[in-house]
């Protein structure tokens, strides 16, 4: 989150023109650092780029709270050690999806912009992934050194874990897969 501040200072990673009278939500000095972009210049009369770094800052202190308390505190007899970690992969590519159809397109992977998009989903089924391996992975270790949890009990949680990071994935890619399909940043923002 801290580390997003560094494209304020370089005027850099902005959205698209959006009107000044939008961006009222926004602290004085970042609405007016958002009327210049090292890309594309200054906006047009009346209005600003949207300043993702900005969004993007807010979403990783978010995430940071979710996945630590939420996730940490909420769901800790079904969590193994790692898998906060794991979810922090997750939550870069929801934060991926939200944000790169909004970016300037000089800022875009790829020619079309939808390389982005398909990192994002990547790194979402990834997570799933490796929360379902490290479930797997120190099952084995504690059947193994006979310390474990009865089979049923370890099984269950570890299928409680990863359904829901596997439910949450899948609606994140449907949804990353509509807003590739809309095709242009304006049906994004009214989706």
């Amino acid at each position: 989150g801290i580390g997003r501040w560094g494209n304020f200072f370089n005027c850099e990673v902005h959205g698209l023109e959006v009107p000044l009278s939008d961006l009222w939500w926004l602290p004085k000095i970042v609405a007016n650092n958002a009327t210049y972009s090292e890309a594309a210049g200054w906006a047009h009369e009346g209005y600003a780029f949207l300043p993702l770094f900005y969004i993007e800052s807010i979403i990783n202190f978010t995430g940071y709270f979710l996945i630590r308390f939420g996730l940490g505190k909420g769901l800790q007899k079904y969590m193994q050690p790692g898998d906060l970690a794991f979810a922090y992969v997750a939550w870069y590519g929801l934060t991926r999806v939200i944000l790169e159809p909004l970016r300037y397109s000089a800022y875009n992977m790829g020619n079309d912009g939808y390389w982005s998009w398909v990192w994002s989903m990547i790194f979402l089924l990834l997570a799933t992934f490796l929360v379902a391996a490290n479930h797997i992975i120190r099952f084995i270790i504690e059947e193994k050194k006979g310390t474990g949890v009865t089979v049923k009990k370890s099984l269950q949680n570890g299928l409680i874990a990863d359904g829901a990071f596997l439910l949450s994935s899948l609606a994140l890619i449907i949804v990353g897969a509509i807003l590739m399909t809309k095709g242009t940043p304006d049906n994004f923002i009214t989706f």
